[in-house]
């Protein structure tokens, strides 16, 4: 919940995780400076006519002088002020700080910015524990912090305290406050701008109404505690009418009207928020048994607003300076300094890649999945045990600054999901940019576009897989417009052959060289009663010790072939709104809709802290 800059947050003793919504941040409003338009004394006003006529008929009178009250023009000015202040804050704009972190890492809470001992990769961990008063246990001290880049556990050490000898530790920097938002409360009054999909949003918070939570339930748990009204900040996924399922990280919307909306009969139509009346599961099966269910896909902006570190190769491990993700396949790639690969293949016809390997520490130098590990979650104190990605991600995106050297020949990049590898390849020479979609021994074109060439020289080139739908960016642009959409594969799951080298980097015919290469993944939708429980529990996401072409899918993979469903049914005038930190975010699946008369406005700017000034996507 939110807070004033000054004050302590309220605790929350009707909840086991901190409350995800946020107070309004009281700023304090200076001074308007008035310019006076007298000195410290009084100021000779011009005579009036009374004293003109005096004058005239006695030589010997003097001007009249008339004191200025500043007192009443100051108490004016105030007041004016203030009144416009409130009318702002009213009707047009107001301001919040965010202090937990269940839109992270879109928006921060409170948290510790931390530089990786090893690779030097900066990232934050959430800290809201020991600000905020956890339930029945007070302030909780955050300890240590696991970087998402090398996987690194590093000890946060307090003032005094000291490592423990081979442990990695950083001098603890202590709480940075959370991002602080600007919401336009009137773009929702605008005639026909009511809220769309994906904005981030800010409303009252309607209360718990799940009897399958532990927390407190309404009206006790909201929308008001100690008669404060409780403000929450989620991403709006659901419409009015619409059905919602989430599966494998995914969400997908069935359209209003496409099927008999479920029964419903409330005690009062207020009540129709509540969590009951969303009808969880009862649209499974026309999900599973039809294709009426369209996958959500986000503009390019909210791909890149949502994406997550999986790997920045810029920053490897000091520690383990063998551990290379980036497998160079000899003779025709070089590594020729850190970070920086050379592809000769002038003569070659057939392509010779670059492949990424997910090679962690510790785990002996297998490949494994990619999960969704993210440093913000890694905290650890009495009460929260972590987890290092419970959930497999197939939804990539891969950049990096490609150095032409020759103006001819093929360059490809790839990424892999399950049974497809997706490739955009361009023709160095003609421009011609082709996306496709190879499954086994079949390639499907699925775009074919002629682009600004890639001359000699250096180009910034990012490829993403995201919602079922291939992007590219290209020295800024986007190529394919939104980008290009493409039908999900009926068979779900990993499969050894694709998904253990899930990007990579090809070449025949040319000579160009490559930096800079950065790997995200998108963010995971969880679809459990509880959030941060897995959706399939797998015990070892490494490949097996003796793989060989051919070798089945492990067993401890297999429940990823069928990953569970959540359907959630949005009433009309109700709005399903989502944290973008699925796993820690207590949200509409957990305690049910938003009525439209409480939503309050689209979260558009963070002005502070200074290094995060931007829009909101």
């Amino acid at each position: 919940m939110a807070q004033s800059d000054n004050s302590t947050p309220p605790s929350d003793p009707g909840s086991p995780v901190p409350i995800e919504g946020f107070k309004i941040l009281n700023e304090e409003v200076a001074p308007v400076p008035v310019i006076s338009e007298t000195d410290a004394n009084a100021i000779k006003e011009a005579p009036s006519l009374d004293a003109q006529f005096e004058r005239t008929s006695n030589n010997s009178a003097k001007p009249i002088v008339v004191k200025n009250d500043g007192f009443r023009e100051l108490l004016e000015t105030i007041v004016f002020v203030v009144v416009l202040v409130l009318v702002l804050k009213s009707f047009i704009a107001e301001a919040f700080v965010i202090p937990t972190g269940s839109m992270a890492e879109t928006l921060y809470g409170y948290q510790k910015q931390i530089n990786c001992p090893s690779c030097k990769h900066r990232f934050p961990v959430n800290c809201s524990s020991e600000v905020e008063q956890m339930p029945g246990a007070g302030v909780m001290s955050v300890s240590t912090a696991t970087c998402p880049n090398c996987l690194l556990n590093i000890k946060l050490l307090k003032h005094n305290e000291e490592s423990f000898p081979g442990e990695a530790a950083v001098a603890d920097p202590g709480p940075s406050t959370g991002d602080r938002v600007l919401v336009a409360k009137y773009l929702y009054d605008l005639p026909g701008k009511g809220p769309e999909r994906l904005d981030v949003v800010v409303f009252k918070y309607p209360g718990n109404s799940n009897p399958n939570e532990f927390s407190a339930r309404f009206p006790a748990s909201g929308p008001q505690r100690n008669h404060v009204p409780m403000n929450y900040i989620k991403r709006l996924i659901g419409l009015p009418g619409e059905t919602i399922a989430i599966q494998a990280g995914k969400l997908y919307r069935l359209p209003p009207d496409t099927l008999p909306p479920p029964i419903s009969n409330p005690r009062d139509n207020a009540d129709l928020w509540m969590w009951e009346f969303m009808h969880e599961n009862e649209a499974r099966d026309s999900f599973i048994d039809t294709d009426k269910f369209e996958i959500i896909r986000k503009k390019p902006s909210s791909v890149l607003s949502m994406r997550r570190i999986v790997y920045d190769d810029q920053h490897r491990s000091a520690d383990l300076p063998n551990l290379k993700r980036w497998q160079a396949l000899k003779p025709n790639w070089n590594e020729i300094s850190p970070s920086v690969y050379v592809s000769s293949t002038e003569s070659e016809k057939t392509t010779s890649w670059l492949r990424y390997s997910h090679i962690l520490r510790n785990n002996d130098s297998r490949r494994q999945l990619i999960t969704d590990v993210m440093g913000y979650n890694t905290a650890y104190h009495d009460t929260h045990r972590p987890g290092y990605g419970d959930n497999w991600v197939s939804d990539l995106t891969l950049e990096g600054q490609f150095d032409i050297k020759k103006q001819e020949g093929q360059l490809t990049l790839e990424l892999s999901k399950g049974v497809d590898r997706f490739r955009a390849v361009w023709n160095l020479e003609t421009g011609t940019c082709t996306l496709q979609r190879i499954t086994k021994d079949k390639t499907e074109v699925l775009a074919e576009k002629s682009s600004d060439r890639l001359t000699s020289g250096s180009h910034f080139i990012r490829f993403a897989n995201v919602d079922c739908r291939l992007i590219i960016w290209q020295d800024g642009k986007l190529l394919f417009n939104d980008g290009v959409d493409y039908k999900p594969s009926k068979v779900h799951g990993p499969t050894l052959e694709n998904d253990l080298e899930p990007a990579s980097i090809g070449t025949s015919g040319t000579t160009l060289s490559v930096s800079e290469l950065k790997i995200h993944r998108d963010t995971y939708y969880t679809a459990r009663i509880n959030p941060s429980t897995p959706d399939v529990s797998v015990h070892d996401w490494t490949e097996p010790i003796a793989i060989r072409p051919g070798l089945p899918t492990p067993d401890s993979w297999k429940g990823l072939l069928n990953p569970p469903i959540k359907t959630l049914y949005v009433q009309p005038g109700h709005y399903l709104c989502l944290g973008d930190n699925s796993s820690q975010s207590s949200d509409g699946r957990s305690w049910g809709l938003v009525p439209d008369n409480l939503m309050m406005g689209r979260a558009v700017l963070i002005y502070w802290p200074y290094n995060r000034i931007g829009r909101i996507q």
